[in-house]
């Protein structure tokens, strides 16, 4: 994006685009507080100026919204959490587990956990990941129930953000149709 697109402003993290920043005459590719891995729970809560101990409501990402598209990228489910299981990265804990919990009626776990299907199983937290020092939990992750519900909880979170974030324009779309046609989506 940033080699295609005008940018407004060189990521911190990202020193190697120096001199690829190209101004934009009418809009431009910023990148705020909306990573990849943020909860859009809590990002959702700012949008709609409730307090939110992640993100601030006066940053620009929610005081100027009438003039910001966001762009909502979901990955299938089935391949999300493949992707996860060969290259979890803050996921590891989670991904790497072989210990079935303990069976909850109430919440409808399968009986049939065997230690190759613990990981789906087994409940995640991403507080303190990585990218997560010094900001508080849940930030960027949470303590989910299992994996699956991670990924529920980040794609209503941007099913939320999409209908209800008052932006001036959201684009939900799937990860798949952007790897499969690149052209065509942008």
């Amino acid at each position: 994006l940033f080699l295609n697109f005008p940018i407004c402003c060189r990521p911190m993290n990202r020193p190697d685009l120096a001199d690829v920043q190209i101004p934009g005459d009418k809009w431009c590719l910023r990148i705020g507080y909306g990573f990849k891995h943020s909860n859009p729970v809590g990002f959702l809560d700012a949008a709609l100026g409730r307090p939110s101990h992640c993100f601030a409501p006066a940053e620009m990402e929610f005081s100027q919204k009438d003039r910001i598209t966001l762009v909502l990228l979901v990955r299938d489910p089935l391949s999300h959490l493949q992707s996860w299981k060969k290259a979890p990265y803050t996921l590891e804990r989670c991904v790497k587990s072989e210990r079935c919990p303990a069976v909850s009626r109430t919440k409808g776990l399968a009986p049939s956990c065997t230690p190759k299907l613990a990981w789906l199983f087994t409940s995640c937290s991403l507080a303190g990941a990585p990218f997560d020092a010094g900001i508080r939990d849940g930030c960027f992750g949470g303590k989910f129930d299992n994996l699956p519900s991670v990924w529920n909880t980040f794609s209503t979170g941007y099913l939320g953000l999409a209908e209800r974030g008052g932006y001036r324009q959201t684009l939900l779309t799937h990860f798949e149709d952007l790897v499969r046609d690149e052209a065509g989506f942008v």
